[in-house]
Protein backbone atom coordinates (compact mmCIF):
# COMPACT_ATOMS: atom_id res chain seq x y z
CA UNK A 1 0.00 0.00 0.00
CA UNK A 2 2.95 2.39 1.14
CA UNK A 3 4.71 1.66 -2.47
CA UNK A 4 1.77 2.71 -4.39
CA UNK A 5 1.01 5.78 -2.31
CA UNK A 6 4.84 6.87 -3.25
CA UNK A 7 4.83 5.86 -6.50
CA UNK A 8 1.53 7.58 -6.92
CA UNK A 9 3.26 10.57 -5.27
CA UNK A 10 6.39 10.54 -7.38
CA UNK A 11 4.53 10.43 -10.33
CA UNK A 12 2.18 13.36 -9.84
CA UNK A 13 5.62 15.70 -8.72
CA UNK A 14 7.24 14.12 -12.00
CA UNK A 15 4.55 15.69 -13.99
CA UNK A 16 3.62 18.97 -12.10
CA UNK A 17 7.47 19.82 -13.31
CA UNK A 18 7.15 19.16 -16.08
CA UNK A 19 4.51 20.81 -16.56
CA UNK A 20 5.81 24.06 -15.11
CA UNK A 21 8.65 24.08 -17.23
CA UNK A 22 7.26 23.91 -20.54
CA UNK A 23 7.78 26.80 -22.25
CA UNK A 24 7.49 29.78 -19.36
CA UNK A 25 11.42 30.47 -20.29
CA UNK A 26 11.20 30.73 -23.88
CA UNK A 27 11.05 34.37 -25.02
CA UNK A 28 8.08 35.49 -26.98
CA UNK A 29 10.10 37.26 -29.72
CA UNK A 30 13.78 38.34 -30.18
CA UNK A 31 14.65 41.50 -28.33
CA UNK A 32 17.53 42.19 -30.74
CA UNK A 33 14.29 42.84 -33.42
CA UNK A 34 14.43 46.21 -35.28
CA UNK A 35 12.03 48.22 -34.14
CA UNK A 36 8.28 48.69 -35.76
CA UNK A 37 7.38 52.16 -35.39
CA UNK A 38 3.66 52.54 -34.64
CA UNK A 39 2.08 55.34 -36.17
CA UNK A 40 1.69 57.15 -32.79
CA UNK A 41 3.78 60.24 -32.79
CA UNK A 42 3.85 62.96 -30.23
CA UNK A 43 4.81 66.70 -31.40
CA UNK A 44 4.82 69.15 -28.79
CA UNK A 45 1.13 71.34 -29.09
CA UNK A 46 0.00 69.06 -31.64
CA UNK A 47 -3.93 67.97 -31.03
CA UNK A 48 -3.30 64.14 -30.80
CA UNK A 49 -5.20 63.44 -27.40
CA UNK A 50 -7.01 60.99 -28.92
CA UNK A 51 -4.26 58.46 -29.50
CA UNK A 52 -3.09 58.77 -26.02
CA UNK A 53 -2.87 57.12 -23.51
CA UNK A 54 -0.52 54.45 -24.78
CA UNK A 55 -0.83 51.34 -23.19
CA UNK A 56 2.79 50.17 -21.90
CA UNK A 57 2.00 46.91 -20.33
CA UNK A 58 0.04 45.62 -17.15
CA UNK A 59 -1.03 42.52 -15.53
CA UNK A 60 2.60 41.33 -14.66
CA UNK A 61 4.87 40.63 -11.85
CA UNK A 62 7.97 42.09 -11.91
CA UNK A 63 10.45 40.45 -9.71
CA UNK A 64 13.31 42.34 -8.97
CA UNK A 65 15.89 43.61 -12.07
CA UNK A 66 12.82 42.17 -14.51
CA UNK A 67 11.58 44.52 -17.54
CA UNK A 68 8.12 45.59 -18.87
CA UNK A 69 8.90 46.21 -22.08
CA UNK A 70 6.59 48.33 -23.97
CA UNK A 71 5.60 46.66 -27.22
CA UNK A 72 5.09 49.48 -29.93
CA UNK A 73 7.93 52.47 -30.33
CA UNK A 74 6.35 55.99 -29.87
CA UNK A 75 7.78 58.57 -32.66
CA UNK A 76 8.35 62.38 -30.46
CA UNK A 77 8.69 64.68 -32.95
CA UNK A 78 10.09 67.67 -30.95
CA UNK A 79 13.21 68.12 -28.47
CA UNK A 80 11.85 68.77 -24.51
CA UNK A 81 8.28 67.04 -25.47
CA UNK A 82 6.90 66.73 -22.53
CA UNK A 83 4.92 63.22 -21.05
CA UNK A 84 3.29 61.76 -17.65
CA UNK A 85 3.55 57.83 -16.94
CA UNK A 86 1.17 56.62 -14.30
CA UNK A 87 1.75 53.45 -12.98
CA UNK A 88 -0.87 51.27 -10.67
CA UNK A 89 0.75 48.60 -8.51
CA UNK A 90 -2.01 46.45 -6.35
CA UNK A 91 1.32 44.94 -4.43
CA UNK A 92 4.43 46.21 -4.39
CA UNK A 93 6.15 49.99 -3.52
CA UNK A 94 5.65 52.10 -7.11
CA UNK A 95 8.76 54.16 -6.04
CA UNK A 96 10.72 50.78 -6.97
CA UNK A 97 10.15 50.95 -10.62
CA UNK A 98 12.37 52.95 -12.94
CA UNK A 99 11.71 54.08 -16.37
CA UNK A 100 13.75 53.57 -19.53
CA UNK A 101 13.86 54.82 -23.17
CA UNK A 102 16.09 53.34 -26.04
CA UNK A 103 15.85 53.17 -29.44
CA UNK A 104 15.48 49.96 -29.97
CA UNK A 105 12.69 47.17 -27.68
CA UNK A 106 14.26 46.22 -24.46
CA UNK A 107 17.51 48.37 -24.40
CA UNK A 108 17.39 50.70 -21.65
CA UNK A 109 19.51 53.32 -23.80
CA UNK A 110 18.77 56.11 -21.24
CA UNK A 111 17.21 56.17 -17.63
CA UNK A 112 13.84 58.74 -17.01
CA UNK A 113 13.73 58.46 -13.48
CA UNK A 114 11.77 56.17 -10.42
CA UNK A 115 8.22 56.87 -10.15
CA UNK A 116 7.12 59.25 -7.48
CA UNK A 117 3.88 57.65 -5.62
CA UNK A 118 1.10 58.51 -3.38
CA UNK A 119 1.23 58.10 0.51
CA UNK A 120 0.12 53.75 -0.56
CA UNK A 121 2.79 53.42 -2.58
CA UNK A 122 0.48 51.86 -5.09
CA UNK A 123 0.04 54.36 -7.71
CA UNK A 124 2.56 56.02 -9.08
CA UNK A 125 3.53 59.64 -11.98
CA UNK A 126 6.13 60.30 -13.76
CA UNK A 127 6.49 63.83 -15.68
CA UNK A 128 9.72 64.07 -18.15
CA UNK A 129 10.78 65.99 -20.82
CA UNK A 130 12.08 63.75 -23.85
CA UNK A 131 14.38 64.40 -26.80
CA UNK A 132 13.18 63.91 -30.29
CA UNK A 133 13.42 60.33 -31.44
CA UNK A 134 11.83 56.95 -31.74
CA UNK A 135 11.67 55.56 -28.74
CA UNK A 136 10.58 51.90 -26.98
CA UNK A 137 9.86 52.39 -23.21
CA UNK A 138 11.39 50.00 -20.72
CA UNK A 139 9.81 49.78 -16.62
CA UNK A 140 12.46 48.11 -14.48
CA UNK A 141 11.95 46.60 -11.12
CA UNK A 142 14.81 48.10 -8.92
CA UNK A 143 13.45 47.00 -5.53
CA UNK A 144 14.09 43.97 -3.76
CA UNK A 145 10.57 42.73 -3.74
CA UNK A 146 7.99 41.61 -6.08
CA UNK A 147 5.74 44.07 -8.15
CA UNK A 148 2.61 43.73 -9.67
CA UNK A 149 1.81 46.21 -12.12
CA UNK A 150 -1.68 46.15 -13.03
CA UNK A 151 -1.41 48.84 -15.30
CA UNK A 152 1.29 51.03 -17.05
CA UNK A 153 0.41 53.96 -19.87
CA UNK A 154 1.81 57.63 -20.97
CA UNK A 155 0.21 60.41 -22.11
CA UNK A 156 0.59 64.11 -22.86
CA UNK A 157 1.51 66.18 -20.41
Amino acid sequence: MKKRFYGAMFICLLSAVFFMGCGSDVPEEPIDQEPAVSDTAVSAGADVQQEFPIFLGGATELKPSDLLIAAEAVVIKEDDTEVMFQVSCPYGNAAKLKVYYGSRKGQTESTIAYFETSKDESEGTLTAALPAGTWYFTIENGGSHNILVESATMDLQ
